[in-house]
């Protein structure tokens, strides 16, 4: 007598036992991926991944990598962004209309490549602009006499205030 699972071509063994679900076939590596993580809560998937062919387990990668992927460790985590509080304060109006300069530089960038820098000065009291120099480099001597035509335009002024970028560290831009 043939049995019934010998006519449809496959195995006792197939008949009986039913396909394994894959939480049930993934079940070691989500309990041993669970532990690492525990223990350590800020390695991405390859440092979990080496702590587990260290402990032993003899799982690949790809495999590994999909049930990493699919108890969502993969997911960015972002902590939230702490800003001191701080006291608020007016801003500080310049005792004369034309006591303060201000200057700064800006950069760009032409459609073929090429990057040009310009430099601002603006009075700080009525945002009127005083000069603005454009070129591909601004060379601290170039600022300088930059600044020097400005002065003899408009003549000096107590304060010129910057930010604490890069293009105001020359020793003879302070010097100035």
């Amino acid at each position: 007598m043939v049995s019934a699972c010998q006519l449809d071509g496959c195995s006792r063994t197939a008949f009986y036992r039913g396909p394994a679900t894959p939480v049930d076939r993934d079940a070691p590596i989500i309990a041993a991926l669970t532990d690492v993580v525990a223990e350590e809560t800020r390695w991405g998937f390859w440092e979990c991944f080496d702590r587990l062919r260290a402990l032993g387990f003899p799982w690949n990668h790809k495999r590994a990598y999909r049930v990493y992927c699919a108890l969502k460790l993969n997911q960015v985590r972002r902590t939230k962004k702490r800003v001191p509080t701080r006291e608020r304060a007016p801003l500080d109006a310049p005792p004369r209309l034309c006591d303060t300069w201000a200057m700064d530089f800006m950069r760009n960038t032409i459609y073929d490549g090429r990057v040009f820098h310009t430099m601002n000065v603006l009075h700080e009291g009525n945002r009127e602009s005083l000069g603005i120099e454009v070129d591909t480099s601004l060379p601290c001597t170039h600022v300088i006499s930059v600044l020097d035509q400005i002065v003899a335009l408009y003549g000096a002024r107590a304060r010129i205030r910057v930010d604490n970028g890069p293009e105001f560290v020359a020793e003879s831009l302070r010097i100035w």
